[in-house]
């Protein structure tokens, strides 16, 4: 049976992937509340690129590499990195802040999709 959330239940990170209707919606949820922590004055735009960049690569994460759901540091270190786009960009001569965002996030999160490793802080290193 499908999970139902309503509007104001906030997302589970710790349940597993599969492909309910409750996993998909957690994921949406999860990429509207991380494209809310853009810098204020951040132009318009950002916000639709930070939202389909970011629900493109939890989704792309949960498939590439079997996840069995986000943990609770994911969403924070998804955030950290629209943050850091956002001042990468805002370094960049008008012309080009578009573009510096876009390509510093989309960098960002393939690096974490495609380094994904599971938790081994309490395994010793070799």
């Amino acid at each position: 049976m499908l999970a139902r959330m309503s509007a104001t239940d906030p997302p589970d990170l710790s349940e597993g992937w599969s492909d309910d209707a409750g996993y998909l919606t957690r994921t949406v949820t999860l990429a509207e509340r991380v494209t809310s922590v853009l810098p204020a004055g951040s132009p318009v735009s950002w916000r639709r690129l930070t939202y389909r960049a970011v629900l493109s690569a939890v989704l792309r994460d949960a498939v590439e590499n079997d996840t069995s759901g986000l943990g609770p540091d994911d969403a924070e270190t998804l955030g950290r990195f629209v943050r850091d786009a956002a001042g990468a960009a805002g370094m960049a001569s008008p012309e080009h802040r578009d573009d510096a965002f876009e390509i510093v996030l989309g960098a960002l999160l393939e690096d974490w999709v495609d380094n994904w490793e599971p938790d081994t802080e309490d395994e010793p290193d070799d």
